[in-house]
């Protein structure tokens, strides 16, 4: 997941499609949320337009988090389908060097995507409970309309 320039001008005509399978496990083991992560499969295309590189791709990868209230691992599948644009221009990605790497920009994909807290299923919050919808007294003999 890591060209070089030289590499990807070579597909300024054709475009480059990938399909790849990539552990991101030493990003997930830095994140406190994640408790693993299964590899990630890529797939993808390439194409170079007006010295911009732009990346479609579509990424499927497991992560297990902890779930907020019995702290039991939970799987929480990620799938999505992005577009990162590499070039020299502030607004995309910056062009490391002479090489674009599409590990970091994957990582911060999923990061993107990942839930902020997970709930096993079947499990009930305590802290949800349902409130009594207590009518005001004035508004009494409104309710026969409704």
């Amino acid at each position: 997941m890591k060209w070089t320039i030289m590499q990807l001008n070579r597909y300024v005509n054709t475009g480059l499609k990938y399909k790849e399978t990539v552990s991101l496990q030493e990003y997930a083991n830095k994140d406190i949320d994640i408790i693993r992560m299964d590899d990630c499969d890529v797939e993808g295309s390439m194409q170079i337009v007006d010295e911009k590189y732009i990346f479609d791709f579509t990424f499927n990868t497991t992560i297990y988090m902890e779930c907020a209230i019995t702290l039991e691992e939970v799987p929480v599948q990620i799938s999505e389908t992005v577009t990162e644009i590499f070039s020299n221009d502030e607004e995309d990605n910056e062009i490391d060097g002479i090489t674009i790497d599409l590990k970091s920009v994957l990582w911060l994909n999923i990061l993107a995507y990942k839930p902020m807290r997970v709930v096993k299923d079947g499990v009930e919050s305590p802290f949800e409970t349902e409130r009594k919808k207590e009518i005001n007294p004035a508004f009494k003999d409104l309710k026969k309309y409704l």
